[in-house]
């Protein structure tokens, strides 16, 4: 019995997937060390933890999808989601930069400017991929 591929689209989105969550995890584990130190405010400690959890989605969404797990696409298509409209100010910025600045300009913050892109290519992937999923899927 032949074993059917994963659609390459999903393939990809879930692999940014995991790539997003480990690199948010950093990111907001970072940014509250150095900002903050070790003594964290209740608000800002929630909210960090929210945006773990985050991260987390992403990463363990994109080892499902990997796996072929139905309830994955969902769980991707929801962090995904949450993550996008976390991200909304950081996409339009992002948006206007890219256009008026030219890539000779562009400085160390690159990956920045691009996670929201990321973020949005991995999204659309999975949408446009849903079909093809559905019929590997367990």
């Amino acid at each position: 019995m032949e074993k059917v591929s994963l659609p390459i689209k999903t393939k990809i989105a879930a692999w940014w997937m995991i790539i997003i969550g480990v690199y948010s995890e950093y990111l907001v584990i970072n940014n509250i060390i150095i900002t903050f130190g070790l003594k964290t405010e209740a608000l800002v400690f929630f909210v960090a933890l929210i945006l773990i959890s985050l991260g987390a989605l992403c990463f363990i969404s994109g080892l499902f999808l990997l796996k072929r797990k139905k309830w994955a696409w969902w769980l991707s298509i929801f962090s995904l989601s949450i993550l996008l409209f976390l991200n909304l100010n950081d996409l339009i910025v992002g948006l206007r930069v890219l256009i008026a600045i030219p890539p000779s300009d562009w400085n160390g913050s690159f990956f920045l400017l691009i996670f929201p892109f990321i973020l949005l290519i991995s999204f659309i992937l999975l949408l446009l991929d849903r079909k093809n999923f559905w019929k590997v899927a367990k």
